[in-house]
């Protein structure tokens, strides 16, 4: 995503593959992604849970706030989880099409970052290559010219009729699997956050910490008919089209789904707080409204507030329009999800500003400028619950 590179591949099997053996998930592996500041947003398309969304403000002591974050980022592991199993179990068929994986053997490395590119070595290669070439230098200083070309293997997952590379990558050995479905079963490890899976997500850093294991199927499962031939579909390694393979682009209908029910949850939170709010709001008004005050005609003016308001009303003399929890969402993706302010007015969050005019022109530019689709239209109703604002 985004031009970010893997950190190195921790091959943590060596340590687990004895202790717990293959079919309790002993082939295990470790490795992540550093997406830089800003929740991530330069370098991925996803919006990942965040965690000041769900930092409690001392209003509750029930560890709800804490709870809910927990639940968002099971989503995620969840949505992940799926889809890789799904790349296993049907080799890609359906929405995202056939995968094809090759490989190709090159006399060299530098004849592999020749024809594909750097995009091949993760960041823990990259160091290593980078120590390699300086301590070979200092060879040639000393004995003159040192002949280090080693052979080595790319291998290449292509996804899809348009020959768009997936993943591309410098192979620690020179063996693929004749398909994804030797693979068996794909499981995140996140029982303990601090040594297995992780997720961190705020302003100051974004990164995804992930340890799995594979579980290998069982002698009786028939993999061999699954397609032999998927090793050697698709085109071949350096040749595809890498360009989407570091992109922000989101490349299969698994993640499209994450985000859709990101986006649902998030409406769905929203449309709980605006009515629970409403209700004690509505509660607060009854019990303290007197008799003479709802007696009194209406009056609104720059110097004067009295009678009983009639919000709808207000509304419709001064020719506004109501701000719908619909309304402050789209308002809070342009500005406080794009960083610019920790949170919404808390006149805005209190229902205070209660009517406007040409808001929603305001978030339609904006949506434009940053390429943000806005919320799909629930239907909502609007929130006609009479305030004090006295």
């Amino acid at each position: 995503s985004g031009g970010v590179k893997p950190s190195a591949f921790q091959l943590t099997y060596r340590k687990d593959l004895p202790q717990l053996g293959p079919e309790n998930g002993g082939y295990t592996g470790k490795i992540s992604w550093n997406l830089g500041k800003r929740h991530g947003g330069d370098c991925c398309a996803l919006s990942l849970p965040r965690e000041e969304d769900y930092e409690n403000d001392g209003t509750t002591n029930d560890g709800s706030d804490n709870a809910e974050w927990e639940g968002q980022v099971e989503e995620f592991w969840k949505a992940l989880e799926s889809c890789v199993n799904s790349f296993i179990q049907n080799g890609g068929s359906g929405n995202d099409g056939d995968i094809s994986m090759a490989v190709k053997e090159f006399s060299s490395e530098d004849e592999a970052l020749e024809e594909c590119g750097n995009l091949i070595m993760d960041a823990g290669q990259e160091a290593s290559r980078a120590k390699r070439l300086k301590k070979l230098q200092k060879e040639k200083k000393k004995e003159g010219n040192v002949d280090a070309a080693v052979p080595v293997t790319a291998g290449q997952i292509t996804v899809g009729g348009n020959n768009d590379v997936f993943s591309l990558g410098l192979l620690h050995g020179n063996q693929l699997l004749p398909s994804l479905r030797h693979l068996g079963q794909f499981k995140i490890l996140r029982e303990k956050p601090q040594f297995e899976s992780s997720l961190i997500c705020n302003k100051k850093k974004c990164e995804v910490n992930i340890k799995f294991s594979v579980i290998p199927p069982s002698e009786d499962a028939n993999v061999d008919a699954a397609g032999e031939s998927n090793r050697c579909g698709g085109v071949a390694v350096g040749e595809g089209d890498i360009s989407k393979a570091m992109s922000k682009e989101i490349r299969v209908q698994a993640g499209l789904d994450y985000q859709v029910r990101m986006q649902q949850l998030a409406l769905a939170k929203t449309a709980l707080a605006d009515s629970a709010a409403a209700s004690e709001e509505t509660n607060a008004n009854e019990s303290t409204n007197t008799e003479n005050n709802a007696n009194k005609e209406m009056v609104v003016t720059a110097f004067e507030v009295s009678g009983d308001i009639d919000y709808s009303k207000l509304i419709e003399k001064f020719g506004s329009k109501p701000i719908t929890p619909q309304l402050l969402k789209r308002l809070e993706n342009v500005t406080v999800r794009r960083g610019t302010v920790d949170k919404l007015h808390r006149f805005l969050r209190r229902e205070i500003f209660f009517s406007h005019r040409d808001l929603e022109k305001i978030c339609e530019l904006l949506e434009d400028w940053y390429g943000i689709p806005p919320p799909a239209e629930d239907g909502g109703e609007t929130n006609d619950t009479p305030m004090n604002v006295t």
